[in-house]
């Protein structure tokens, strides 16, 4: 090369070096996905924006405290191809998880001394990501026709003024959003596909972390949602069936439920695993689900149990129809209305349910879940004293979507005893038929205390 091509080649490669070196580093966030056409699959990745793939280097780093479904069942990712992956359980809706990444040095940039929190929350679609997975910092999104509003919390209050940087489907511009006073911000969709967000709270707390002093916590907290043309009435053109509407909503009304105000409970639960037994205290409060009084070491032994005492304690909870399954545009499938079962709803949603009403009781539940299709057939109910009803016993065969063949069975036993005005479950059993096996495990409860509301409030 030419002494002065050479020359010019070295001081453009230096003053690349040194700008470079200038240049702030790029901004990584902690991302978790449940993956598209297939619930069956978490990915969780450190990266820029939702979907890029995590560099080898980050994914060495990349060691989330916990990672847990929305029933509190704590699962075990694994490094992948960019990213951590873990299988999770059938009909997992939500999975949350959470990284300390340290104490952070930013004096030179006046940012101060501060520690770094990631938290990450995956929802199969919007309505699912009005569900609480319980993060320290959590953001939450409800669908108001055409737009999205969303809301961050902090320790389960409004975080007012956090920012949010909004990625939406087939759009390359970054939304940059403020919350108001209750939490909230709103943006408009964009058309089908991942809808990802990300929002920081900054916490003035000090403290010490792995030896390190700081000043400060800044908490950074992603959701990720996805779309699809299946969603809602306006998507799909469809129109409720009258009958069909108020058919299931006779059967979502005549369930036995805890009352609107109801502060929660507490009490002992006897977890019998094939013979192995354990006992621990717990309480559950509707707000935030379940909580063991387990060591941290100790929760995964106790995984399956506490994912059944979210579910037999939740579905205790009440609701409104019109917002939940009555929002979708209800009809009558084609199968004969004479069905031993009962009569057969469809409410083309997202996960083409299905169900059966027979004498203002659901009898059955179909969803399909990726590659993976469940039917929950209720076999025997008790009727309370004011004419609803609680399940006694159901099974779930859950089958492969496509082929229809039949994967796993489990069978459930519950029992329900009155206490004061309020029936709380006793007992669960269940039965799994799956591989060749046969597994049984059982939860006793007893000693149970209903709290009241300021004890709720802690």
């Amino acid at each position: 090369m030419h002494p002065k091509r050479l020359q010019n080649a070295l001081r453009i490669a230096i003053t690349l070096g040194i700008l470079g070196s200038a240049l702030p580093a790029r901004a990584h966030f902690l991302w978790a996905e449940l993956t598209p056409g297939s619930t069956s699959v978490l990915r969780i990745r450190f990266s820029e924006q939702a979907g890029e793939a995590t560099s080898p280097s980050l994914l060495a780093r990349l060691k989330p405290a916990r990672t847990w479904t929305a029933q509190g069942q704590f699962l075990t990712p694994e490094p992948a191809e960019g990213a951590l992956e873990t299988r999770v359980p059938e009909g997992t809706q939500v999975a949350a998880t959470h990284q300390t990444w340290g104490v952070m040095d930013r004096s030179a940039q006046g940012r101060g001394i501060f520690l770094l929190e990631y938290y990450a929350k995956a929802a199969i679609d919007a309505s699912a990501a009005t569900r609480e997975v319980r993060l320290p910092v959590e953001a939450f999104v409800r669908r108001e026709k055409e737009a999205f509003q969303v809301q961050v919390r902090h320790q389960g209050k409004p975080a007012r003024n956090a920012e949010i940087v909004v990625q939406r489907p087939g759009n390359a511009n970054l939304l940059a959003l403020r919350t108001d006073d209750a939490g909230k911000a709103t943006f408009k969709m964009a058309g089908n596909g991942l809808y990802a967000l990300r929002a920081q709270v900054e916490e003035a707390r000090s403290g010490e972390h792995e030896g390190r002093r700081f000043a400060l916590v800044r908490h950074y907290t992603t959701l990720t949602f996805h779309v699809s043309s299946a969603g809602t009435p306006s998507e799909t053109g469809l129109s409720a069936d009258p009958a069909a509407w108020n058919l299931l909503k006779a059967a979502h009304d005549r369930r036995w439920t805890f009352p609107q105000d109801f502060p929660g409970l507490r009490g002992e639960v006897v977890y019998n695993d094939q013979g192995r037994e354990s006992t621990a205290t717990f309480t559950y409060t509707p707000g935030q689900g379940v909580r063991l009084d387990v060591p941290e070491e100790a929760l995964r032994s106790w995984s399956w149990a506490l994912g059944q005492l979210n579910n037999v304690l939740g579905h205790r909870r009440g609701g409104d129809f019109a917002r939940g399954d009555g929002s979708f545009p209800i009809t009558f499938t084609a199968d004969p209305a004479d069905n031993p079962l009962g009569r057969q709803v469809r409410l083309n949603d997202p996960m083409h349910s299905m169900y059966r009403v027979q004498n203002r009781t659901v009898v059955e539940v179909t969803r399909t879940m990726g590659d993976t299709r469940f039917t929950i057939t209720v076999l025997e109910t008790d009727d309370t004293e004011d004419g609803r009803y609680l399940p006694r016993h159901f099974v779930v065969h859950y089958f492969h979507a496509r082929t229809g063949a039949l994967q796993k069975t489990e069978s459930y036993s519950d029992r329900y005893v009155r206490q004061g005005s309020h029936w709380v479950p006793a007992a669960r059993r269940v039965v799994v038929a799956e591989n060749g096996r046969i597994i049984s495990r059982s939860l006793q409860i007893r000693q149970v205390v209903f709290l009241s509301e300021t004890t709720a409030q802690r």
